[in-house]
């Protein structure tokens, strides 16, 4: 079995059509409960479904395949369907909602030793037209993951049709400076699942600057945020900079290896508060590129802000390719994606500024916005697109509040966080939202989104996916979802001693009414 670094977990190809999991301990029960590896037996006809449990989890005595102490990261089987149709996704009101219920069939569940596998009853081979579904209650429902036994031996595009007969993906790519924040917030539901969108995106990417909190307590609060319905397959710290990538769990198989770069804009800055992350990869035959950056700040470092995003394009160096590619950074992929705080102003004194803000003239307010101006100019971001903004500067604010800054500096309101993309040859790429995060008020930044609508195409080299597939964190995917489980007894545990409360009231209520 490969070796793994850094803790993740890596699915890998053993001989014929064996897949397997590198075995891992469970950071939630101790050095004796081993996070417990499913397999797939190269002559087992059933078809089990790559899953982890907890050994140490009680499960329904009656359904062992339903959930774990009320817990919705369970892999459970579903009834064959046919792959005609995309499998819906969840509403992000049931996603927020944490745990919505539905029936769920019952199938056999078997333990070998310490590996605990869930199978269906089933013998027969299941077929790109029939995939067994992995299901997670407030994730994609009926979501498919093909078996061993097929997903090699089918061509990249029926396989890629029977996971997206549209061929779109979604992809959301968020943006928020923290200010050096010590103590996070308790939800990111407002920003990572706005009720504005109907469904969660397959792909999260989400970049964030000046932190100072502990990386480790912000991805579990992002897994804790997005469920079990995704997983983390990369995350790089540089200086004061982090980027994630979490992506839907059931497309983990057909993503590649991610390769990543960094470069520091001040290189005698020991803090590198400024300069670039930038994240390749790819999901089927499409190849992505992400990047987050924090550039020159003040007013008046125009010609600096630009120079830094030349800096960047420049130093990092990345392909989706071992060979070596000669073209320029951004025509080395289908879809490119640059976020961050990019300090970019508005030239206007602050009164002006905030009357326009008042009155919601944004696009008054633009045209006095210096990365307006420079794309316009041709000075920076050449051949990139933004989605149109109908939303409040995101700088700079009171911290703990919605007011501008009220100190002495009393600076301009500015759309400094942003969110830019650009697509190669004939792939589509559409702005399906941008907008701001009001309600986190914990630094004098707000979080900023966009969210895209991208077409996949299908790999042309599917032999080599295995050698390259993804890797994903279990630690973090296991302390998110049981802090969720946590909220989610809290929640009902409370909801049901009010329900006590109020029959109480109601009674005694009668009773007095019954004796008057």
């Amino acid at each position: 079995m490969e070796e793994n670094r850094s803790g993740l977990l890596r699915p890998v190809r053993e001989g014929g059509n064996q897949l397997a999991y590198e075995t891992k301990r469970s950071p939630l029960a101790g050095d004796e409960s081993p996070l417990t590896e499913a397999v797939h037996p190269e002559k087992n006809k059933s078809t089990p479904v790559v899953g982890f449990v907890d050994e140490n989890s009680s499960y329904a005595s009656e359904n062992l395949g339903c959930s774990v102490k009320g817990m919705d990261d369970v892999f459970v089987n579903t009834k064959l369907k046919s792959s005609s149709k995309r499998s819906p996704a969840p509403t992000v009101a049931q996603k927020r909602s944490k745990f919505h219920t539905e029936d769920r069939p019952r199938y056999h569940f078997s333990v070998t030793g310490t590996d605990e596998v869930f199978t269906r009853s089933s013998s027969s081979t299941s077929s790109i037209g029939q995939c067994p579904a992995l299901l997670t209650s407030t994730a994609r429902k009926g979501g498919r993951v093909p078996s061993a036994d097929t997903v090699w031996e089918n061509d990249a595009k029926s396989l890629m049709h029977s996971y997206f007969p549209d061929q779109e993906v979604t992809i959301f790519v968020g943006t928020w400076n923290m200010a050096e924040i010590k103590e996070l917030p308790p939800s990111l539901d407002n920003f990572l699942l706005p009720l504005s969108q109907d469904l969660v995106s397959d792909v999260y990417f989400v970049g964030v600057q000046e932190v100072a909190c502990d990386i480790k307590d912000w991805l579990v609060l992002v897994q804790q945020t997005l469920g079990p319905s995704h997983c983390l397959i990369q995350h790089t710290l540089f200086g004061g900079l982090h980027v994630s990538l979490f992506i839907r769990r059931d497309l983990l198989w057909f993503c590649s290896a991610v390769d990543m770069a960094t470069f520091s804009t001040k290189p005698g800055n020991l803090v590198r508060t400024k300069g670039g992350i930038g994240l390749c990869w790819t999901l089927f035959g499409s190849s992505f590129l992400f990047i987050n950056s924090h550039l020159t700040a003040y007013d008046d470092k125009v010609a600096e802000r630009n120079s830094d995003v030349s800096k960047i394009s420049a130093n990092l160096v990345l392909s989706v390719s071992d060979e070596s590619d000669e073209r320029e950074l951004f025509s080395r992929f289908d879809y490119i994606f640059w976020c961050g705080d990019l300090n970019y102003r508005v030239d206007l004194p602050r009164k002006d500024a905030i009357d326009l803000i008042v009155k919601k003239d944004y696009m008054s307010l633009l045209l006095q916005d210096q990365l307006t101006k420079e794309i316009l100019k041709g000075n920076v971001f050449c051949g990139f697109s933004e989605q149109p903004i109908n939303f409040q500067p995101s700088y700079k604010f009171d911290i703990n509040t919605n007011n501008y800054d009220t100190s002495e500096k009393q600076r301009i309101p500015s759309w400094t966080d942003r969110v830019m993309f650009k697509s190669n040859g004939d792939s589509a790429l559409v702005g399906v939202a941008y907008n701001i995060c009001s309600t986190m008020q914990h630094s004098d930044h707000k979080p900023v989104y966009g969210i895209f609508r991208s077409t996949l195409q299908a790999s042309k080299v599917l032999e080599s996916c295995p050698k390259q597939v993804a890797s994903f964190d279990a630690t973090v995917y296991n302390l998110g979802n049981e802090n969720r489980r946590i909220i989610y007894e809290k929640c009902l545990a409370l909801k049901n001693q009010k329900s006590k409360d109020e029959l109480s009231v109601r009674r005694t209520s009668s009773s007095v009414c019954s004796l008057l």
